[in-house]
């Protein structure tokens, strides 16, 4: 059963209409798939579902600002007259536990849901978000594979389900499962970047430098009309180059791809979480390896410091701490690092325990590693560098911060801690880890 495919409440086949190409646009993507749920809205403002669907999309902008939306949403999707399939309620139930920033029990929400309805798309992207968000790679995995036996290539949304398995497989390291997967979902639909994006991360985990450099050359073309998923695409290729030492391409691809002030994306929204951990991962990488990035931090540094008292993302506020140590505004790290401590010190959900565990020591580090203090960066962050996972992001993304536990211990000439640190690294999934820039050289001491 495909999006399309769902009963809905509505008496009115444009709203129906109208949400079914929403689900479908939200799933691959399309930059506008929000105005889909304007159309549904206006020509049935009490559509419940509308209301649900729309409410449950913002919680990928992961910030404070869209709860009292997505409460507003909850609200009028409950208001409704119309009676409600169970599917539909389901919907509305997992809403209750997002807008309570209680991502683990929507997921358990989300699960019902697959169980009876293994080819809900839209339900797959959202659950696949909110466990990635949380470090939750096996869950991720299972809920793929036990769905996948309902699935065939003749089904609409197949490719961008395949593009979701060829991704949760990749992060479980099974590289040869994930990269077929991730190959068939662009050979049926050459545009999906996250089909795109799960060969990247095959490819950049092992090491497959030329290989990764023309896959996403090869894509790019495919991209119009996508969100800002295309810009950390973009960061990915970045990726690629700064092993091939192309700083000087890097830097023309920042400003015109991952992070262009011109686009209008980043003028529509400047602090997208995607955004803003693009801009501080690929400008700390580059500031690791002594090139000049210019005034680049500086125009981050605001949507940074609106981290400061919000924690819906803590994989964000850990990338805005690297951002604000970096503009050398160090009393606003401070802040944010005192913020989020009261955060982790009182939230009871998912998102206080990846506070606990990863986000907080790890953005402790970044800023000690920007004023030179290196034995605060190790004794700090060695303790907890297995539960990096519990922050979220991919293990490409986090291995920035591995990065600066690395550099610490490299300027210290810390050798037994190098030594175990390789170890770990291999042990996540990296590929010739001693052919890398920043390792190669650290590795060597």
């Amino acid at each position: 059963m495909n999006n399309g495919d769902m009963r809905l409440s509505s008496d009115r086949a444009l709203a129906r209409d109208a949400l079914a190409k929403a689900m479908h646009g939200m799933c691959l993507w399309e930059a506008d798939f929000m105005d889909d749920i304007k159309t549904a809205l206006n020509a049935d403002p009490d559509f419940a579902m509308a209301h649900a669907v729309r409410a449950l999309a913002l919680t990928f902008g992961r910030h404070k600002k869209y709860i009292p939306m997505m409460q507003s949403g909850l609200e009028k999707a409950k208001a409704g007259c119309a009676p409600l399939s169970a599917h539909e309620n389901a919907y509305i139930e997992a809403l209750e536990h997002a807008v309570d920033l209680r991502s683990d029990l929507a997921f358990e929400v989300y699960k019902c849901i697959l169980d009876e309805h293994p080819c809900d798309m839209f339900i797959h992207r959202m659950a696949q978000m909110d466990l990635f968000n949380f470090g939750r790679k096996t869950d991720m995995y299972e809920l793929v594979e036990k769905a996948a036996p309902h699935w065939s290539p003749e089904m609409r949304d197949y490719p961008i389900f395949m593009g979701n398995r060829a991704f949760a497989n990749e992060e479980m390291l099974h590289y040869a499962e994930a990269e077929r997967y991730g190959r068939e979902a662009i050979e049926l639909n050459p545009s999906d970047p996250w089909g795109a994006h799960a060969v990247a991360h095959v490819l950049v985990m092992q090491g497959r430098v030329e290989e990764g450099v023309d896959w996403l050359e090869g894509l790019c073309g495919n991209w119009a009309g996508k969100n800002q998923i295309v810009h950390h695409d973009w960061w990915h290729l970045c990726l690629f180059l700064l092993e091939q030492g192309d700083h000087e391409r890097i830097l023309e691809l920042y400003d015109s791809k991952v992070y262009n002030l011109e686009s209008p994306l980043t003028k529509a929204m400047p602090d997208n979480v995607i955004d803003v951990t693009n801009a501080a991962s690929l400008l700390l990488r580059l500031d690791l390896r002594g090139v000049d990035v210019g005034e680049r931090w500086q125009v981050v540094a605001e949507p940074a410091e609106g981290r400061i008292d919000n924690h819906v993302n803590p994989f964000t506020c850990a990338h805005a701490a690297i951002i604000l140590a970096a503009c050398g505004r160090f009393e606003k790290a401070d802040e944010l690092i005192r913020s989020m401590t009261e955060f982790a010190d009182t939230d009871d959900g998912p998102c206080g325990v990846c506070m606990r565990k990863a986000a907080l020591p790890v953005a402790k580090a970044a800023i000690a590693h920007r004023k030179g203090d290196h034995e605060a960066v190790i004794a700090g962050f060695m303790p907890v560098r297995h539960d990096l996972a519990a922050m979220g992001g991919s293990q490409a993304q986090r291995d920035v911060f591995v990065q600066i536990l690395v550099d610490s211990c490299r300027q210290l000439g810390r050798k037994e801690e190098l030594a175990q640190l390789a170890k770990d690294i291999n042990t996540l999934g990296f590929e010739a880890v001693d052919q890398r820039t920043l390792y190669a050289d650290a590795f060597a001491v």
